[in-house]
């Protein structure tokens, strides 16, 4: 475990997914219950934004990652959490980067998120990673299912704001949202507040903004 009063200032840049596969973990007991101080900034892990990208790149994922960023969204307002799976329980991680990194540090840093849970009724993260074979037959009920390796999502709408960062992708996600910034009020929460900042920054980087997009920047 880490634990941080501080988070901006012992993680530095990093998101917490970048953490996953990282040095610092022990995969073995040890002796004593003490945490020790780490200095500076922990180490990085294996996931970061080439391989991310790549990682889409290879499954066409545009459809699909519209839908996930949407859901994850939703369920940080207070919706069904969002459980995940695969295929392969390596991939899930990537999933996860790939929501982190295009929600931006004002979003990204707040999806709490497992990559496995062979309990995932009594987790209480917005995303939950599961292996294939261990999907509750009745998951539908309590989660927003995206079983992806029967190409299985939960339909419905995909929020704007959730289309126009996939269609950034996560390479050129940290401009948009550095951009967006500028227009915020500092109070915004989620994804419907972020929608016309975000929208007004991709404007300004060249984007040419549908109907939905330039009705929140009007209101």
């Amino acid at each position: 475990a880490l634990a941080t009063t501080a988070p901006e200032q012992d993680f530095g840049p990093l998101l917490p997914v970048e953490l996953w596969g990282a040095e610092l973990w022990q995969s073995s007991p040890v002796d004593g219950t003490e945490l020790p101080e780490l200095p500076g900034p922990p180490p990085r892990g294996l996931i970061d934004r080439p391989g991310v990208q790549a990682f889409l790149d290879a499954r066409g994922a545009d459809s699909v990652l519209r839908e996930l960023v949407t859901a994850v969204g939703h369920a940080m307002a207070g919706a069904r959490p969002v459980l995940l799976t695969s295929g392969d329980d390596a991939e899930n991680v990537w999933w996860i980067g790939a929501v982190c990194y295009l929600l931006g540090d004002h979003l990204g840093r707040r999806v709490t998120f497992t990559t496995y849970s062979h309990r995932p009724g009594y987790s209480r993260y917005h995303l939950i990673g599961v292996p294939s074979d261990a999907l509750p037959p009745d998951a539908d009920t309590s989660f927003q299912v995206f079983d992806l390796a029967a190409g299985r999502t939960p339909g419905g709408g995909v929020h704007p704001l959730a289309a126009l960062l996939a269609d950034t992708g996560v390479m050129a996600a940290p401009a948009l949202w550095q951009q967006a910034a500028m227009f915020s009020s500092g109070s915004e929460q989620g994804l419907d507040d972020w929608l016309a900042p975000v929208a007004v920054a991709a404007a300004l980087l060249g984007r040419r903004l549908p109907p939905a997009e330039l009705d929140a920047v009007a209101r």
